[in-house]
């Protein structure tokens, strides 16, 4: 008993049991494996979003009507689209925020004031699933809209 009671007034040494060293570093190094893991499927989503936003633009930058003097703030639109995706893709929460704001207010007025055609209906559903795209989980977690704002421990068990 009298050794029990010495070793538990000890100090601790500074530095750790080779033993222990090993361990919480192998742990730490799985920790970060998998937050890297979760991070690129989450990128995926994103870089997805970025493909259909870069698309559009595209397809309607091929369009006369795009470079008409009548439409002239169209390009400003799409440089300031752009502008939104590279802030999306630096993870700023307010690029997410606008970005979902525009889907919102827009599929309505797809819906309303579009005559119903096949190009309508095609970009109707590139519509929704950018707006699917944006209220999915992985894009809220790597922009860090919500509980995940704060930097949660992964487990490994």
């Amino acid at each position: 008993m009298g050794r029990e009671r010495i070793a538990a007034q000890r100090p601790r040494p500074l530095h750790p049991r080779r033993g222990d060293a090993r361990r919480s570093a192998s742990r730490y190094g799985q920790s970060v494996l998998q937050r890297v893991r979760l991070v690129a499927g989450d990128r995926r989503v994103v870089v997805i979003f970025s493909v259909l936003v870069l698309g559009s633009l595209v397809f309607e930058a091929t369009h006369h009507w795009f470079w008409q003097r009548a439409h002239d703030t169209a390009p400003v639109a799409a440089l300031l689209l752009l502008l939104l995706v590279a802030a999306l893709l630096r993870r700023h929460a307010f690029a997410w925020w606008l970005f979902l704001i525009l889907s919102v207010t827009s599929l309505p007025w797809w819906v309303a004031v579009r005559h119903p055609s096949a190009a309508s209906v095609v970009g109707l559903l590139v519509g929704l699933a950018e707006l699917g795209l944006l209220l999915s989980v992985p894009m809220r977690r790597y922009v860090g809209v919500g509980r995940w704002r704060r930097h949660q421990q992964v487990r490994m068990d």
